[in-house]
C-alpha cells in the first residue's frame, strides 16, 4: 500500500514547522538550532543573528552567533550555488558535496564552457595548486587571486564576469573566516580540508568523486549517505585568504 500524499497546504505546513516559522525553537546549542533550520542566509554577515533569533520563543535568551563561530561549531562558506550560507561545522561537507553539482552547472550556464573538461575550465584548474600555495604564506585578497590564476594562465582570453574567482570559490572548499571589519562584499577565506578544529565527523570525500551534474547527485548521494562521515576541519598549512 503505497504511503498517503501530502496535500500542498501539508507540505507547506511541514516546511513552515521545521524551519521553526509556526511554532519557535526552544532553547539549545546554537549549532543544533542551525541544523533545525537546515541554513541560514548569509551575504551580509548580520543577517544571520537576526534569522535565527526571529525563530526563538519571544523571552528566550538572544543566540550567539558570533561565539559560535569564533568556536568553530558553526561556518559561513559559499554553498548552495556559490551563494553565502552559515550551516552547522557537521553539515558543511554533505551540504558541500550536494551542492557541489550546482556550482558546477551554474558555472557552465555562466560561461557556457564545462568547468572541468573545457579547455577554459582546465587551465583555471591547473592554477589553482599555485593560489593555494600562495594562501599558505599569507592571506590572500579576491583579486590577488585573480591575479595569480590569470597570470598561471598565461595569453587565454578570459571572459568578463569573475569566471577565475568564481571557479576557484564554486570548486575549492572554503569558509569565511570572521574578523572585526566583516561585511558584505568584504570576506576572508581559509581552505577547509582534513585535520582542521572545526567540529564535525571524520572522513573527506576528495573532490575527485563528487558528482559533476545535477542529475548525478541523486544517483550517488543515497548509497554514500550510508557508509560515509564527514569531516570538517581546517588542515595544516591552509591560511586565511582574501578579502573583496
Amino acid at each position: 500500500m503505497s504511503p498517503p500524499l501530502l496535500t500542498n497546504r501539508a507540505l507547506n505546513r511541514a516546511t513552515l514547522a521545521r524551519q521553526g516559522l509556526l511554532q519557535p525553537f526552544g532553547t539549545d546549542e546554537v549549532a543544533r538550532l542551525v541544523e533545525r533550520a537546515g541554513s541560514l542566509q548569509a551575504q551580509h554577515p548580520d543577517w544571520p543573528p537576526l534569522a535565527l533569533q526571529s525563530r526563538m520563543a519571544a523571552r528566550s535568551q538572544p543566540v550567539d552567533l558570533v561565539r559560535a563561530r569564533a568556536g568553530k561549531s558553526i561556518v559561513r562558506a559559499s554553498l548552495m550555488r556559490m551563494t553565502v550560507h552559515v550551516v552547522s561545522a557537521a553539515d558543511f561537507w554533505p551540504m558541500s558535496m550536494l551542492t557541489h553539482p550546482f556550482r558546477l552547472e551554474q558555472w557552465r550556464l555562466l560561461f557556457k564552457a564545462d568547468p572541468v573538461s573545457s579547455p577554459l575550465g582546465k587551465r583555471i584548474t591547473r592554477g589553482h595548486a599555485a593560489v593555494l600555495a600562495a594562501m599558505a604564506d599569507r592571506p590572500l585578497a579576491i583579486h590577488e587571486i585573480e591575479a595569480i590564476l590569470k597570470a598561471e594562465m598565461g595569453r587565454t582570453e578570459i571572459p568578463p564576469n569573475r569566471p577565475l574567482w568564481r571557479h576557484f570559490s564554486g570548486t575549492v572548499p572554503l569558509v569565511h573566516v570572521p574578523y572585526p571589519e566583516e561585511t558584505y562584499g568584504r570576506t576572508r577565506y581559509v581552505r577547509l580540508s582534513t585535520g582542521s578544529r572545526h567540529r564535525g565527523r571524520p572522513r573527506l570525500i576528495p573532490t575527485s568523486r563528487l558528482p559533476t551534474s545535477p542529475g548525478a547527485t541523486s544517483r550517488r548521494s543515497d548509497r554514500r549517505a550510508s557508509r560515509t562521515s564527514w569531516p570538517t576541519s581546517v588542515g595544516a598549512g591552509t591560511s586565511p585568504g582574501g578579502e573583496r
